[in-house]
């Protein structure tokens, strides 16, 4: 692994020293990826073995858009006097340089394989490291009690995560990425070391500053954090306490630069290479310091912010991305900004205790008319871990509402690995209580990850159903929960009878399908079936088929 991170680093980020606080930021595009060193069927040069097994899981291909730049290119453009590299971007296809004198750019405009250059304004210093990822990092199964969750049991029931919990997906093993503003002294919180005990911090990084200590700047991120991550059993407890993270300080609350955009793109392009599962971005950009760069709405079409095409290319390779909305509503702009106004992620807005929408949470339409948000949560009081670590906090924003849906996904996506970010987020969308008619304020509404797993489980059962047989899944259950799917025939009536080990009958149901060439049946809902193995028959009026069955 420490090779491979030496090589990811050095192909990812081609180091220089920078200068003067008076440097020029400019990203310059490239034309394409020509004479590459690599190939799409070695992908362990540019990819971690995380990042290729969620590609094979979840069917993506890898493709030229993975593959770091053209290093000739990027030789030639630094041969120019007093150009500097800061970073480059495979995703973007280009590299972000620093100069003083910019009548550089006329003859860096020349060069054939060079197609644009944007001003992208400061950045502090070179990233010189990023830390090494473990793949085999673990996190344990805890059971919780609703009075456990304490002050934060009614925002978490209010998305029916309590359930999830119960049946064992508490986010074990997911990597949930976060890009945030900072996470002041979060590394010295006792809310937080259940997760550095088990080494759950996979990686940190600051994109500001340049290097390994995102734990200052501000404490935005560290109340992010404690909405998945915080775990005070008692008093307060996460919706994915038993995740690991990695911590990303891609923005300067300091200052609204479009740099910024371009270290979310650099944090998403190495999330990406090192294996997250799920991303957290409580950001929004719609004005900068510098008017010339503002957005207008008519920007907010998902296509033109670097930061919006970079958030949609992160759930294409399979991650899933939760964005706040924003909180303009009640303001002069009122609408969602970007990465929020992004096609392919959930952008999630805020509602209040009593699932009426916060004042403050910015609405849609997109610019080119698409429903945004996706869904609501939690944003007005959301409780989170407080500062010292030792209790909670109640802050308000979308900034609290995206994380609180974020740990439920990856929630989900313990529960369900082999669907695709694409599904996963269909299904939240499609459990929430606004689905039938979603608007601009609320989207789809409050999601009920409860009523997403079930229906996500039926889909994977689906995937995997044999031509004229049966399937039991998960198989063995967790918790009672699993459903029997029969491949069937219309008009046919079944009969599924269920015996214990004793070879006596315990549960009994028919079935007469009159519509649907498939069969899905909850087995925890129709039976009451204690822990153990049992055999269920089902018998048409000519075939008969048995499967085993363990319920622990």
């Amino acid at each position: 692994m420490s090779n491979y991170f030496y090589k990811l680093t050095l192909l990812l980020f081609f180091i220089t020293k920078i200068g003067s606080a008076q440097e020029s930021k400019f990203f310059v595009q490239f034309s394409d990826k020509s004479n590459t060193i690599y190939n799409v069927n070695n992908p362990s040069l540019f990819l971690s073995q995380k990042a290729i097994e969620r590609r094979k899981t979840q069917k993506i291909a890898i493709t030229e858009h993975d593959f770091p730049v053209n290093k000739s290119f990027v030789n030639a453009i630094s041969q120019f006097t007093g150009v500097k590299i800061v970073y480059t971007s495979k995703w973007l296809n280009g590299v972000l340089i620093s100069l003083v004198d910019t009548s550089v750019l006329a003859q860096i405009n020349q060069l054939p394989f060079v197609v644009s250059h944007t001003k992208a304004a400061r950045i502090a210093k070179p990233i010189r490291h990023i830390e090494k990822y473990n793949l085999h990092k673990k996190s344990i199964l805890e059971v919780y009690t609703p009075q456990d969750y304490g002050q934060g049991y009614d925002q978490i029931s209010q998305l029916n995560g309590e359930k999830l919990h119960s049946k064992g997906y508490q986010g074990n093993n997911v990597l949930i990425g976060i890009f945030d503003a900072g996470f002041n002294n979060a590394n010295n919180m006792f809310s937080f070391d259940h997760i550095r005990q088990r080494n759950g911090v996979i990686t940190a990084y600051d994109f500001v500053d340049s290097d390994t200590n995102p734990y200052k700047g501000s404490n935005h991120g560290t109340f992010v954090w404690g909405c998945m991550g915080g775990l005070l059993p008692g008093t307060f407890i996460g919706t994915a306490p038993q995740a690991n993270f990695a911590l990303f300080r891609t923005e300067n609350e300091a200052t609204e630069l479009v740099i910024e955009e371009y270290n979310w793109v650099a944090a998403a392009e190495f999330a990406d290479s090192m294996g997250v599962d799920v991303v957290n971005s409580s950001l929004i950009y719609t004005q900068f310091d510098d008017p010339q760069m503002n957005y207008t709405y008519q920007d907010m079409n998902g296509k033109t912010a670097v930061i919006s095409r970079a958030a949609n290319w992160l759930v294409q390779k399979g991650v899933v991305v939760c964005n706040s909305a924003g909180n303009y509503g009640a303001g002069f702009w009122k609408y969602i900004g970007a990465p929020a106004d992004a096609d392919s992620i959930l952008t999630v807005g805020a509602v209040d205790a009593a699932g009426d929408l916060a004042g403050f949470s910015s609405v849609g339409p997109t610019s080119d008319g698409r429903i945004k948000p996706d869904v609501v949560a939690r944003g007005a009081s959301s409780v989170t871990t407080n500062l010292n670590g030792s209790g909670v906090a109640y802050v308000s924003g979308t900034s609290f509402s995206s994380p609180i849906t974020a740990g439920m996904m990856a929630c989900l996506r313990q529960a369900l690995p082999k669907l695709s970010a694409f599904d996963l987020i269909q299904l939240v969308k499609k459990s929430a209580n606004r689905a039938s008619s979603p608007d601009n304020a609320y989207g789809f509404g409050i999601p009920n990850f409860d009523i997403a797993l079930k229906e996500g489980l039926k889909s994977n059962l689906l995937q995997t159903l044999p031509i004229d047989g049966l399937l039991l899944y998960p198989n063995p259950t967790i918790n009672g929960q699993m459903f029997l799917g029969i491949k069937s025939r219309i008009g046919v009536e079944y009969q599924i009878s269920i015996h214990n080990v004793l070879g006596q009958e315990v549960s009994k149901i028919s079935i007469n399908n009159v519509f649907d060439s498939q069969i899905i049946i909850d087995l925890s809902e129709k039976t009451s079936l204690k822990k153990g193995c049992y055999i269920i028959t089902v018998r048409s009026e000519n075939n008969s088929q048995t499967l085993k069955a363990i319920f622990n």
